[in-house]
């Protein structure tokens, strides 16, 4: 807990002082999924509960008006012929979660580190001069899920569907792009936001013995919140697939 809230500091302290590219190290997933399974284990060890360290791939875009956006660039550089394409990038998500285990519904919640974003191409002419650029904006974020849902047992297997919402606390960000072959890296733009937004997980859970079990979970996450604050809008679109362990503690 304390290395973690030291790295969130750490975080914003660095963002808050001179410029400098944001990226996160591997290492700090690390710390942050070790941080919340402790924080789990001692939690589930004194209430019944269910910890479940998990880290997988995401596909990530974002939903917003294409026509609203080409109209912003009009107003930019009016008269010029200007358009653009949105399209998704390959993320993460590495973390736990900490749930009720109870017969029927069910309670979760927990922390992950999640990287969001998405990627763009725009050309035309610009002042007699064709443009073509691609680029791509990565966005890292603290979430907080939570979410309420009913499982069942089918054979050796549980199936479980939560619905419900997240939180996601912006860490750090990252813009690249290249115009006609020169590639620029964008320093933080300080315009990113709290996310946040509703859930839908599906899950399979399989049995290892009385205390582990093997999980995966298909999660698609949707953002209401235009955390990049553009004028055209930019919400965070994500679909999830999550692989963990989930530990029963023995309540005392």
């Amino acid at each position: 807990i304390i290395a973690l809230v030291v790295l969130i500091a750490n975080k914003s302290m660095s963002q808050s002082a001179t410029p400098q590219k944001a990226s996160w190290e591997p290492y700090n997933s690390a710390i942050t999924a070790g941080a919340v399974t402790a924080l789990g284990i001692i939690v589930g060890t004194r209430y019944p509960g269910e910890i479940t360290p998990q880290i997988g791939p995401s596909i990530n875009w974002f939903r917003n008006n294409t026509a609203e956006f080409n109209q912003f660039y009009n107003i930019v550089a009016p008269g010029q012929d200007l358009g653009i394409e949105f399209g998704n990038v390959i993320g993460y998500s590495a973390g736990a979660t900490i749930g009720t285990v109870n017969p029927g519904i069910n309670f979760k919640s927990g922390l992950l580190l999640e990287s969001k974003g998405r990627s763009f191409t725009a050309e035309g002419w610009l002042d007699d001069t064709y443009y073509h650029t691609e680029g791509y904006s990565s966005i890292n974020y603290f979430t907080i899920p939570f979410t309420i849902g009913a499982s069942s047992d089918i054979r050796n297997f549980a199936i479980s569907i939560d619905l419900g919402g997240f939180v996601s606390l912006p860490v750090s960000e990252y813009h690249e792009s290249t115009t006609n072959g020169v590639t620029s890296e964008f320093e933080p733009l300080q315009t990113v936001g709290i996310d946040g937004g509703i859930l839908t997980d599906v899950g399979l859970k399989v049995p290892i013995n009385e205390s582990l079990s093997f999980r995966t979970d298909l999660r698609l996450a949707s953002g209401l919140a235009d955390n990049l604050r553009l004028a055209y809008g930019a919400y965070t679109q994500s679909a999830q697939i999550l692989f963990g362990v989930s530990f029963r503690p023995k309540s005392k």
